[in-house]
């Protein structure tokens, strides 16, 4: 049996459907699910591209994907320079310097970016954050620290997941877009990217980001991107999302995050934990919970 990522999540009382929206479209060089959407399976994967992508062991928690470019939503044209690493996302939050890494029993990184980790251990929290970077061993700084979080549980199997990174030239343009002189750059001082989708890659414009619950318009930036899967052009002046439905968040302490207007009919956008971290780009997707 297969349940897609994000899952379908039921409330208690059985009245709301959750439409998705943890990550844009699944890599163009990947054989997804049906629905488009990266999946949790309850045996081992017979479709995966990755080797050897199977089963975890015990409590552990198997995640097979790929690295996409933040502004484009392309591949990597140098994968072999980044580190994909784990840590529990609440403890990453509170204390980046200390927190506490996690790691696989084993990994594996291909050459458009693909990556498979298998056993890693669960973090307590249950959420946690894929950290991708440069790899220590080039001596290069080509990109920054960029978190894409997912919750999990004991044993979880997720594959054509989608971890992001943003490349130093991306986190430059967009500084001197809002009219800053670098450094420090956005994400120098931390920012959080939220998007919204109303369903599987397709983004929901006309939101309005939220954190812990109230209207945040002092600290977001929204894209004009005419195109939905590109993130490359900020416009200070916009009070809502647009094409792409993404939004920069750039101060705030480790609260719940979401978005008011531009859902499908009478739903609502889910909510995520995110904070806005030193040197650090967290990605935030969100989904639209609608009423069955």
């Amino acid at each position: 049996m297969r349940l897609s990522i994000p899952l379908l999540a039921l409330s208690l009382s059985g009245c709301t459907f959750y439409l998705g929206g943890a990550d844009d479209s699944p890599p163009v060089d990947d054989v997804p699910d049906d629905d488009g959407w990266p999946s949790v399976d309850a045996g081992p994967v017979v479709d995966a591209p990755w080797p050897n992508c199977t089963w975890p062991s015990g409590t552990n928690v198997t995640i097979c994907g790929s690295v996409r470019d933040v502004a484009t939503s392309g591949v990597l044209p140098d994968p072999y320079q980044i580190e994909v690493q784990y840590y529990d996302a609440l403890d990453l939050a509170n204390d980046p310097t200390a927190a506490v890494r996690l790691y696989p029993v084993s990994t594996f990184l291909g050459y458009l970016g693909d990556f498979a980790d298998l056993d890693v251990p669960l973090p307590p929290s249950g959420i946690l954050a894929i950290v991708v970077d440069d790899s220590p061993t080039t001596g290069l700084d080509r990109y920054r620290r960029t978190v894409t979080s997912m919750q999990v549980s004991a044993g979880s199997f997720v594959e054509f997941a989608v971890a992001h990174v943003l490349r130093a030239d991306t986190d430059l343009q967009w500084t001197q877009e809002i009219g800053l002189t670098a450094p420090p750059t956005i994400v120098d001082d931390g920012a959080i990217l939220q998007c919204f989708e109303a369903g599987p890659a397709q983004p929901a414009t006309g939101v309005s980001a939220t954190e812990a619950g109230a209207p945040d318009a002092d600290d977001t930036i929204y894209f004009s991107d005419s195109g939905q899967q590109t993130r490359q052009q900020l416009n200070p002046i916009l009070t809502a999302t647009g094409a792409n439905g993404c939004v920069i968040d750039r101060a705030s302490a480790l609260v719940e995050h979401s978005g008011v207007s531009g859902a499908p009919g009478d739903c609502w956008w889910e909510s995520k934990l995110a904070a806005a971290v030193p040197k650090t780009l967290w990605v935030s997707f969100h989904g639209a919970i609608c009423p069955i």
